[in-house]
């Protein structure tokens, strides 16, 4: 049976501490870079588990996520790396996905109407999804949100890729 893009927008949704971490430790990498000062990050996956990362490796890999299509970096999303260039590759849109949520509660108390349309960056991969697009006004996203709010994050693509 297909995945549905709610589950797999619910799951992005849970792992948003992970994944936004890793921005993060991207762009504390950076900082550090530029002041000559050292800086490791653990990057945990499900299924796959951690691994360690300095901030020239983690530098490197964004660097190389620029410099390839998604489908070049979909052939290997058993390999811990490629998931980080997948992740930094689909940085901005899960950022949008991240900030709505913000948005949906501002324009909420404002008695406005938001809507946001969510494009899977991962097509390459999950092609089996029941849909690519997913439009939301701010009640229906906010919904969302809350019956994401307690699930565990698992692997973006296992049920995505073919076996």
């Amino acid at each position: 049976m297909a995945q549905t893009i709610d589950d797999f927008i619910c799951n992005l949704l849970a792992g948003r501490k992970k994944i936004t971490d890793l921005y993060y430790a991207w762009e504390r990498a950076c900082d550090a870079y530029s002041e000559v000062r050292l800086f490791c990050f653990t990057f945990s996956y499900p299924g796959l588990g951690s691994k360690q990362y300095d901030g020239h490796k983690l530098r490197k890999l964004e660097c190389e996520s620029r410099q390839f299509t998604y489908e070049q970096l979909c052939e290997d999303v058993k390999d811990i790396d490629n998931i980080v260039r997948l992740l930094f590759k689909a940085r901005k849109p899960l950022l949008k996905l991240y900030q709505a949520e913000q948005k949906s509660l501002y324009m909420r108390s404002t008695v406005r109407l938001f809507c946001f349309t969510f494009v899977n960056p991962f097509k390459c991969v999950c092609l089996d999804l029941n849909s690519q697009t997913k439009r939301f006004n701010s009640h229906s996203f906010l919904k969302l949100c809350c019956e994401c709010q307690n699930k565990e994050f698992v692997d973006i693509f296992s049920n995505c890729v073919e076996t």
